[in-house]
């Protein structure tokens, strides 16, 4: 590890730290700090000159390390197997077996199972020459595995970030994967409370991964959910891995209904805890997907373009509950700036606000706003007939344009003339 630091070259690190975008004032100050070292010798008990290096990064450095994982990101990833020189100690420091069973682009990251952060060897017994095969089992992937858990931790940190829910709510869910939490066992940790116990359960210690996913009370909430968990979720997750499931496997607003369920479960235990008021699961899950869906309605065509230049034509935002024995329609849209595709969240709440039916899609973007909306309109009425929500029925348009268009029962010739014609077909049946 003393000689990767001491060969780290100045010039590549200034290259790469541009590369990966960071800021030239930046890089600068950086490369100020890197570059300042000097050595001097003693010869014959006597200090001579000043020596300035050209490459190497002071070990023990706080900064170092950092810049250690960034010059070798991309070890795994970006390095082609059949196309760089990266095999060390081969007579052409390249592979020289032909492509065989994976494309001849395919990246070192291939040979690699990410699970366990090993070689994949029967792979590597498949594709390269013995002698080959033997080099390559020999590198250490110590280097490799910080690098590639630095890159996933940065790339979900950035999808926590940009997600559409309250900066409290992003704040919090980065806290909790974080493992930062003010939770009981910290507390008492540090000599703030006197018992580490969770407070839903008072059997288990409170730890983040408990009181958010593991605990009795946490499962019961996310049994309770309206929307179905992907797959591979267990139990045994810690909340940080039952949340980059969430974000692999679901799609906005499901993500975003998820962040706001983990902090309503946060929110009543700090009112168990200092107000001694008790809630319901049920309620929590309710609660939670109001406040997303009331948040994205809130904010739709924020950093977008679907109506920003005609903000009358909107709905008021408010969610106001239907008659008593009657369901009500909200949707919500959401495009991120220089994106070509649009999310779509459902909800199907009663007159209480609890939600009956959840769903969720992703459209391409349309150049026409009202494009858009009469396709989100026309899935939402055709989930609430799957669904058997066909009576007492009450649609929130989230665009006045198109209601108007639909009051108006005449024929359109505008290009968005189809859909209307099959909203106005789905209208006799609730």
């Amino acid at each position: 590890m003393s000689k990767a630091y001491d060969r780290v070259e100045w010039d590549y690190l200034r290259a790469i730290l541009l590369k990966l975008g960071f800021h030239e004032r930046w890089v600068a100050l950086v490369m100020m700090c890197v570059t300042s070292v000097t050595y001097s010798i003693m010869l014959n008990g006597e200090q001579k000159g000043f020596i300035r290096p050209g490459r190497g990064l002071c070990q023990g450095d706080l900064l170092s390390s950092y810049l250690f994982l960034i010059c070798t990101e991309g070890t795994g990833a970006n390095i082609r197997i059949w196309k760089d020189r990266w095999l060390q100690g081969a007579p052409s420091a390249a592979i020289l077996s032909p492509p065989r069973v994976l494309d001849e682009n395919a990246k070192v990251g291939a040979l690699i199972l990410h699970d366990s952060m090993c070689w994949n060897v029967e792979l590597m017994d498949q594709i390269f020459l013995p002698w080959e095969a033997k080099i390559v089992k020999q590198i250490p992937l110590t280097m490799l595995v910080q690098c590639l858990h630095q890159l996933g931790q940065s790339k979900f940190s950035g999808m926590v970030w940009s997600s559409r829910v309250q900066l409290k709510v992003r704040n919090f869910i980065w806290r909790a994967c974080r493992n930062i939490l003010p939770t009981q066992t910290k507390l008492f940790e540090k000599k703030i409370s006197s018992s580490f116990s969770c407070l839903w359960c008072e059997e288990e210690p409170e730890t983040c991964d408990h009181v958010l996913w593991r605990c009795e009370f946490a499962q019961r909430v996310w049994g309770a959910f309206s929307i179905s968990l992907p797959g591979g979720v267990d139990i045994l997750l810690t909340f940080m891995e039952f949340m980059e499931c969430c974000l692999k496997g679901m799609k906005f607003p499901e993500v975003e209904i998820i962040f706001n369920t983990a902090w309503m479960l946060w929110r009543p235990r700090n009112e168990l805890m200092w107000e001694g008021s008790p809630n319901n699961f049920e309620d929590i899950c309710c609660r939670a997907t109001v406040v997303a869906m009331e948040y994205l309605e809130i904010g739709v065509g924020d950093g977008d373009t679907f109506d920003q230049s005609k903000p009358r034509d909107r709905q008021p935002i408010h969610w106001s509950p239907p008659n008593n024995g009657s369901y009500k329609v909200s949707i919500a849209c959401h495009a991120q700036l220089g994106s070509l595709r649009v999310g779509v969240g459902i909800l199907i709440r009663d007159h209480i606000g609890y939600v009956v039916v959840a769903s969720g899609f992703v459209s391409h973007r349309f150049s026409e706003p009202l494009l858009f909306y009469s396709l989100a309109v026309f899935h939402a009425l055709q989930l609430a007939y799957e669904t058997g929500f066909r009576h007492t029925l009450v649609l929130k348009v989230p665009c006045r344009e198109l209601v108007n268009l639909l009051q108006r029962k005449s024929l359109c010739l505008a290009q968005v003339g189809v859909l209307l014609d099959d909203i106005g077909a789905c209208m006799p049946f609730f």
